[in-house]
């Protein structure tokens, strides 16, 4: 932007409007460059947790990508909204599937990567484009603010933002993709409490630390009740939940049911099917063939199954599923003194074998055998939480998504908490 002529700026009191209004174009501009460079970056930390400490190298290569398009003779237009968004979408693909992946959950290692990354992105264009490169000049030419003239794409630009960051906000609050957004964002854990006997939730906090279990024994407490009366207690294998219970109820029985056990094995066992599908893509097919039930199974399904099974000395993915079917089986079982040694025999025959995905399960049962041992006595599962952790997510889908503690621990004692309102209207049910 350029002074045409002279100005007065400010003169007698009175304040130059033309100035005012191009300084205000100016500070529009900038707020709309800053929103558009940043919204990306927000909405990729905020859904997989990743400081990407070369998000402005991204913004290099778009530029790159419009000014080389631009010089071969393509449209500025196409070369920014078109050649840029794709050339810089195809290398966030490849970091992705090559570096971020790998780092998922892991904060100080994605900035350390991101960092060698846009140390890499700046050597590599100075390398190939110099240190200085031919600018392109801005499109839409210019117009007349009194005195003063100032490019029209400034104007565009604060448009395009205006309008990016409304679609954004109607996505976020309308759309079912906006929905799954903001899930992921305000991906808070929580800690559920259920009255096994009863079926219904009894205590709901945030987090998933051994601190939940503290205040779980606290709400006890001020409930006329003592941590000590709880007995028994159905828990996944989290190791802060585990820590939790055991200095916070010091009576409580520890008990892993089968079906998460199951569910492991499940998981180690399609896994294995992955790693052997590299080398056989015969396994790509059988996914479903071997993690569904045999008497669910179709006719071709096990058939496949079948063929599988026949080849299990040389095929790693059968003798996994055949671990697996026998961990089921082994589980099933009442006998106390059965379920006490067949398992670890179990686990020596697994860690003697190259199925490396089965061994860190038989790791698993190891380490919390006396919890899985407990499910042939007490039966006791918490599968009750996961169905209705089913219908907390249908209500959740429906309200578009809830915003604070207190309304989702509300919503899931109306759901599963069995209140009784007939204190307050006898015609309740």
């Amino acid at each position: 932007m350029r002074a045409k002529g002279s100005s007065s700026g400010l003169g007698n009191g009175n304040v130059n409007v033309d100035l005012v209004a191009l300084l205000a174009i100016r500070v529009l501009y900038a707020i709309a460059a800053l929103a558009l460079m940043s919204v990306g970056l927000a909405i990729i930390f905020g859904m997989m947790r990743v400081i990407n400490l070369a998000h402005g190298e991204f913004l290099m290569l778009g530029g790159y990508a419009a000014i080389v398009a631009t010089s071969h003779g393509i449209s500025i237009w196409l070369s920014m909204l078109v050649v840029a968004p794709i050339v810089v979408g195809c290398i966030g693909v490849i970091v992705e599937r090559t570096i971020i992946r790998f780092l998922y959950g892991r904060m100080i290692d994605t900035m350390l990567a991101t960092w060698g990354l846009s140390l890499f992105l700046v050597g590599l264009t100075t390398a190939i484009f110099g240190n200085t490169v031919v600018g392109i000049s801005a499109p839409l030419g210019s117009f007349q603010i009194g005195a003063y003239r100032a490019s029209a794409y400034t104007l565009f630009v604060i448009a395009v933002a205006a309008v990016v960051l409304g679609a954004i906000f109607a996505v976020m609050r309308w759309m079912r993709l906006g929905l799954i957004a903001r899930g992921t964002m305000r991906h808070n854990y929580l800690t559920l409490v259920a009255d096994a006997r009863q079926r219904k939730v009894v205590f709901v906090t945030e987090g998933r630390d051994a601190t939940t279990i503290g205040q779980f024994a606290a709400h006890l407490q001020a409930h006329n009740a003592t941590p000590g009366q709880i007995t028994s207690v159905s828990i996944d294998m989290s190791p802060a939940i585990i820590k939790g219970v055991s200095e916070h109820l010091p009576n409580a029985r520890i008990t892993f049911d089968k079906f998460h056990v199951v569910a492991q094995a499940s998981f180690a066992l399609d896994k294995t099917r992955r790693l052997e599908q590299k080398t056989d893509p015969d396994r790509k097919g059988l996914r479903w063939a071997l993690l569904k039930d045999c008497d669910r199974l179709s006719v071709a399904q096990r058939a496949d199954l079948d063929a599988l099974v026949a080849n299990v000395t040389t095929k790693r993915t059968a003798r996994a599923w055949l671990y697996r079917e026998q961990l089921r089986d082994i589980l099933d079982r009442k006998q106390i003194n059965v379920v006490s040694e067949v398992p670890e025999q179990w686990c020596t025959n697994v860690m003697r074998s190259k199925v490396e995905p089965m061994r860190e399960v038989a790791r698993m049962i190891r380490k919390h055998f006396d919890g899985i041992v407990a499910w042939t006595q007490t039966r006791q599962t918490n599968s009750f939480l996961e169905a209705l952790n089913g219908l907390f997510q249908a209500a959740k889908r429906r309200a578009r998504g809830y915003a604070n503690l207190i309304t989702m621990r509300t919503v899931l004692f109306l759901i599963a908490g069995k209140l009784d309102f007939t204190s307050i209207n006898p015609h309740a049910a």
